[in-house]
């Protein structure tokens, strides 16, 4: 069994989270995303993707924590595998970080996770923001996609990577996004949610635009709030959904977590 010669730790990628990530996917059989021995042409894996459940299906194919989220039950639906191949693509706008959070590490977290369990199954990778674009094959290119992650510039700026067509897309980002340009076909839009966000303090607040500097002072109760938050996420996933994309929300936790327990929570809400 292959085993990857650790970097030093650091506060980005601590040596627990890392040890915990080669152990896990050197246990997972996946071809590239999903549930496989290997990148064999032909073979099916688990998507991005949630389609309603039938009753013919059985209980035991239900993703009952998207169904929970949406009201219904949903089951992740099978894929070809065809080559392996998946573009990784992060919005690093200033959006991603405002001000003193863990979006910015924990979306790096996340790509280093999903891009090494491809990788560890033989895959295909392209790693793509505004500043770099990198293309990364098999495990053996796993610490090397940790160096590129780590050396990423803080977010800033207004700029989206414009992606080109691949077998299929991620797209890392916060709920915030605007696309400009069209989405290949078999792109996911995961939105990584802050918990300020998700659960505003009540009364009044000075909102200000970290991309353009605008400022506005609003005065809201929690339930108006609430709503408004639910109705503006509904209206992305629908934007998105008739654009042929699925728009899906992970809510980060809270700041003082670590590493180790990203990584556990990804594994337990099914999103890896």
């Amino acid at each position: 069994m292959w085993t990857p010669s650790l970097p030093v730790s650091s506060s980005l990628f601590p040596s627990d989270f890392l040890a915990a990530l080669s152990t896990w996917s050197q246990g997972c059989a996946r071809a590239g995303w999903g549930q496989g021995a290997s990148c064999d042409p032909g073979r099916e894996r688990l998507g991005f993707e949630r389609r309603p459940w039938q009753i013919h299906e059985g209980s035991k194919s239900i993703d009952w924590r998207a169904s929970a989220r949406r009201g219904e039950l949903l089951v992740r639906q099978r894929e070809r595998e065809v080559g392996g191949e998946l573009q990784l693509v992060l919005d690093r706008s200033a959006s991603v970080q405002p001000g003193p959070t863990r979006r910015d590490a924990d979306q790096r977290r996340i790509a280093l996770i999903w891009g090494w369990l491809h990788l560890e199954a033989g895959g295909r990778l392209r790693l793509l923001t505004e500043a770099f674009d990198g293309k990364f094959s098999g495990r053996g290119d796993c610490l090397t996609l940790l160096q590129a992650l780590t050396a990423l510039p803080e977010p800033s700026g207004t700029g989206i990577p414009h992606c080109t067509p691949a077998q299929q897309t991620l797209f890392l980002t916060d709920p915030w996004v605007r696309f400009l340009n069209p989405l290949p076909p078999q792109t996911s839009v995961l939105a990584l949610v802050l918990q300020q966000e998700d659960r505003p303090p009540h009364g009044g607040l000075r909102l200000r635009d970290v991309e353009s500097g605008d400022q506005l002072e609003v005065q809201f109760t929690p339930e108006r709030y609430r709503k408004a938050w639910e109705d503006y996420l509904e209206q992305k996933r629908v934007e998105l959904r008739n654009k042929g994309v699925q728009f899906m929300e992970y809510r980060l936790p809270a700041s003082e977590a670590t590493a180790l327990t990203l990584l556990k929570e990804l594994k337990e809400s099914g999103l890896v």
